[in-house]
Formats: structure tokens, C-alpha cells, sequence
């Protein structure tokens, strides 16, 4: 007998939005037949995740889309491909959300949304001239804040909600399902991080942020704080820098002896960068988008036993108590004082980042999300 099927809906498979998609088709592939489809914006699948899924012998569709109306054509051909027991749709968006609404009323079956990002705050950070810019840019594309803000107001018609933080709970009910990693593939102990080590430095203390840069992700705030050690063995590595967006070349402007960017890596090559760091930041500043959410990369630093320090936004602290520093957003002299307690600690830094790891493997692992999605799924497979 074939187990059901689940259409997991990306919003946008060229985006970091894959990531997502990535973990919840890699955790619900282990009882379920699964497929992931979403419409191609950029070129290809997302660069560090293209063809992960399809070795794990996942089914992955990606349609070519442009803004309206042209959308409309391949929201055609998403449709075509949705064939499906279960439909789970990555973000209150018109290219996934709102594709399965539709599908829900005609073909009466379930659907789950999962919201990872509180999108609508992200426009509550900007100013009033730059609040218009946005609504002025690109007014044809499908995810325009109108209809973002429209879909937002329809998350309840969903059959059930997954979110990735407490705060996303809070405000449109749910399942927390965090960030998982595969524990098993993300060991210390099979990680070699002699080429990582030799291009950052061999003989330096790394301090590291691995992820995708933004403005609230407060990487001027990390760079300031490894300044302000005053120490040349130490190297503040930036990994995965886009020099072709404009965030990534104003960091390009920032970076100094002491500073390493590097562009975005294959996402087989991450554990070897992460491995190979002394300590991994995440230096959350508080804003109304970074609130709800949960950088994912943290979970790779805690899979792979590394001393971290990160800021008390969203649920960072619950999530690295007992196992990690935690100090305010914005504070560049209590962010440079944890760093430099972990570097000149390495006793201390070991055994946090040994039960960071024993934490990631108890909660944050497949296993773990797999005993939240299993139940979930099924009571609304047995509803059907």
C-alpha cells in the first residue's frame, strides 16, 4: 500500500525560502510520500541546496514565474503538479498559500500552513520613505505587500498551522516546529576542517557568522565587537555574502585585515566552515522582523558542538540555555566580552558546545520534529 501523499508548496524554490522546504520534505519523506513544487523566480533551485532532495530520492518540480499576469500561467502548471492527500504551503503568500486555499476548496483536501517569518514586520522596520518605496517597487510581483497583508488575514482558514517561534505561536496559534538538522549527516566528529581552517587562517582564532547577511542579522555589530578585542590572532569570518546585493557590497566597504567575507557555499560544504570556528555569533539586533525569528543557522552551530553567542531576540535565549552565552541586542561591549570569555576559555567553550550539541540531537533533531509532524499530519489525514 502506498503511503499518502504531501505536496509541500514553496513560496519561491530560488530563495533561502528552500531551506525550509528542505527540512520539512527531509522529516516527513520518512513516513510519507513526498513531493516539493514552487515557482522558480531567480535561476535555478537555491545554489547551496540545489539537488539535495532529489539524491534523497524526493521529487522536486520548479516552475519559471514572473510577476502578474504572467504568473497566472504558471500557477497553471503548479496546480498540475499538486496532486496530493495533504497539501503544506511554506508562508501566507499568493505562490504557496494561496495556491493551496485554492486547491483545499476544489479538491477538499487538507492543508497546513507554515509560517517561518513574520513578513508584515519587516515593513513595520521601515521609515515612511522607504515603506513607499517598497509598495512602489515591482507592483506586478505576486508576493506584493498587498497581498501579503491580504493572505496574513486568512491564515486562519488553513486546517492547521506550523511556526517556528514562540512569538509566531502567539500570534497565529500552532505547532512550534523549529528549525530541525539532520544530527546524524551534522557530526563534529566526521567533519574535517583542515581546507576551511587553512582558507580562513590556520593560525587564527576564528570568530564566525554563517548565514545569509541582512541588516537586523547585526553583522556591523559583530565586526565592531571582534575590533574591539584588539587582538591580531583573531579573524571575524563572514560566510555567505552576496557581493551582488547591496547589503553585501556596503559589508565589502566594512572589511579589514581582521575580516574574511566569503560568498555563499554548497550546503555540503557548511559543516566544515561552522567546524572549523573557535566561536559562531549570531548577533540578532530587535527589531519587529528579527522578533519572530528563529535564525536558522544556529541549529547547524548547535548540531555541530561549536561555543556560541548570540543576542535575546525571539527565543534564542530558551533555546541556548544552558548551552551558549547570551547578551543584549546592540550591545557591541557585552557581545566583544563574551566572544573574548570563550576564546581565552577553551575548557568552558568545549562543554557548552558539547551539551549545545546533546540539545540539538534531543529536540532539534529529525527525530524530534518528526514525533511533532507525525501526529499532526496523521489526525488530518484521519479527518479526510
Amino acid at each position: 500500500m502506498q503511503p499518502p501523499r504531501i505536496c509541500i508548496v514553496c513560496t519561491d524554490v530560488s530563495r533561502n525560502a528552500y531551506g525550509r522546504a528542505y527540512v520539512l520534505a527531509r522529516v516527513l519523506s520518512r513516513d510519507y510520500q513526498v513531493k516539493v513544487i514552487g515557482a522558480q523566480f531567480g535561476n535555478g533551485v537555491w545554489p547551496p541546496m540545489a539537488g539535495l532532495l532529489e539524491k534523497c530520492g524526493i521529487e522536486v518540480r520548479a516552475v519559471p514565474a514572473r510577476g502578474y499576469p504572467f504568473f497566472l500561467a504558471a500557477a497553471r502548471r503548479l496546480w498540475r503538479e499538486m496532486a496530493a492527500d495533504l497539501v503544506y504551503a511554506l508562508k501566507p503568500r499568493p505562490t504557496s498559500y494561496g495556491l493551496g486555499l485554492l486547491y483545499r476548496r476544489v479538491q477538499h483536501v487538507p492543508l497546513i500552513l507554515d509560517i517561518d517569518d513574520w513578513e508584515l514586520g519587516g515593513f513595520r522596520d521601515l521609515d515612511r520613505r522607504r515603506f513607499w518605496r517598497a509598495m512602489l517597487t515591482n507592483p506586478t510581483g505576486p508576493n506584493h505587500y498587498i497581498w501579503l497583508r491580504m493572505l496574513y488575514r486568512q491564515t486562519a482558514a488553513a486546517d492547521a498551522i506550523t511556526v517556528s517561534s514562540r512569538f509566531l505561536q502567539q500570534q497565529f496559534g500552532g505547532v512550534i516546529v523549529p528549525h530541525g538538522r539532520d544530527t546524524d549527516e551534522m557530526d563534529p566528529a566526521q567533519v574535517d576542517t583542515t581546507a576551511a581552517r587553512g582558507e580562513l587562517g590556520a593560525d587564527k582564532r576564528i570568530v564566525m557568522f554563517l548565514g545569509t547577511p541582512r541588516p537586523h542579522k547585526g553583522i556591523e555589530d559583530l565586526i565592531a565587537a571582534v575590533a574591539s578585542l584588539q587582538r591580531p590572532d583573531v579573524v571575524c569570518a563572514v560566510v555567505g555574502v552576496d557581493a551582488g546585493d547591496p547589503y553585501g557590497a556596503a559589508l565589502s566597504q566594512m572589511a579589514g585585515k581582521q575580516v574574511r567575507l566569503l560568498p555563499m557555499q554548497p550546503f555540503h560544504r557548511l559543516p566544515a566552515y561552522l567546524a572549523a570556528a573557535d566561536v559562531v555569533v549570531i548577533p540578532q539586533r530587535q527589531t519587529a522582523f528579527a522578533q519572530a525569528q528563529m535564525p536558522a543557522k544556529l541549529y547547524d552551530a548547535m548540531a555541530l558542538a561549536r561555543p556560541i553567542v548570540a543576542t535575546a531576540v525571539s527565543d534564542i535565549p530558551q533555546t541556548l540555555e544552558g548551552c551558549g552565552l547570551v547578551v543584549p541586542p546592540g550591545n557591541v561591549e557585552q557581545l566583544s566580552a563574551a566572544i573574548g570569555y570563550l576564546l581565552d576559555n577553551p575548557v568552558e567553550a568545549r562543554r557548552l558546545g558539547e551539551a549545545a550539541r546533546a540539545k540539538c540531537v534531543r529536540e532539534y533533531s529529525w527525530d524530534a520534529l518528526q514525533r511533532t509532524l507525525q501526529p499532526l499530519v496523521e489526525s488530518l489525514l484521519c479527518r479526510r
